[in-house]
């Protein structure tokens, strides 16, 4: 019988005769998806704005947290919130534990809903100076390494503005390292609070 050329690497060899990456794997990824559920229950009470059409968007709005094995061949786990029903939503804060890399934060909303032009102006301001603004065409894009996702402090406001005008969804992120996981909780609701209060 003929031999496969298929062959292990050492590497590969001792992950298949140890059970400890997948238990400790499974672990993580439980753990990650019970955190963001709190997150979620968290962001129910802490996430505000000045917008009175938000507001009514984030009382008591429900949340999503999902998980999956294969972005760009990575696990990950994605909180969203609010909850969203197919293509078309208002506003949309998503958390992504991504595998190997780093946790994301980004808020994504609809253009043509909000008054772009103030937006832009206080954005420009803004404390987080490590914001980008992601200017491609699949605003589910994740990796913040993507040359779409460009820092605000490349953009005058004007170019901001006119960028912005440009996008059916507007996209906002900040990367989290794990180094920070700590304060994950702590990050997200200053951030995303941010944000929202500078929709008018």
């Amino acid at each position: 019988m003929r031999k496969s050329t298929i062959k292990l690497t050492k590497k590969e060899f001792d992950f298949i005769s140890s059970k400890e990456y997948p238990i400790t794997k499974r672990a993580v990824i439980q753990k990650f998806c019970q955190r963001f559920d709190e997150m979620g229950m968290l962001f129910r009470q802490k996430l505000v704005s000045k917008n009175i059409k938000l507001s009514a968007e984030l009382a008591n709005a429900d949340f999503k947290t999902t998980r999956g094995e294969n972005y760009q061949s990575l696990p990950y786990v994605v909180l969203d919130y609010p909850k969203i029903n197919g293509k078309e939503f208002t506003l949309l804060c998503r958390t992504n534990f991504w595998w190997g890399k780093y946790i994301s934060l980004s808020v994504m909303f609809k253009a043509d809903e909000f008054e772009l032009k103030n937006f832009a102006n206080k954005l420009k301001n803004s404390p987080y100076k490590k914001i980008k603004l992601y200017n491609g065409k699949d605003i589910w894009q994740q990796d913040l390494s993507d040359t779409h996702f460009i820092k605000l402090h490349k953009f005058s406001e004007d170019e901001l503005y006119a960028t912005m005008q440009t996008q059916l969804y507007v996209k906002l992120s900040v990367k989290v390292s794990f180094k920070n996981l700590d304060e994950l909780e702590e990050r997200s609701v200053a951030f995303y609070n941010e944000i929202l209060n500078t929709f008018e």
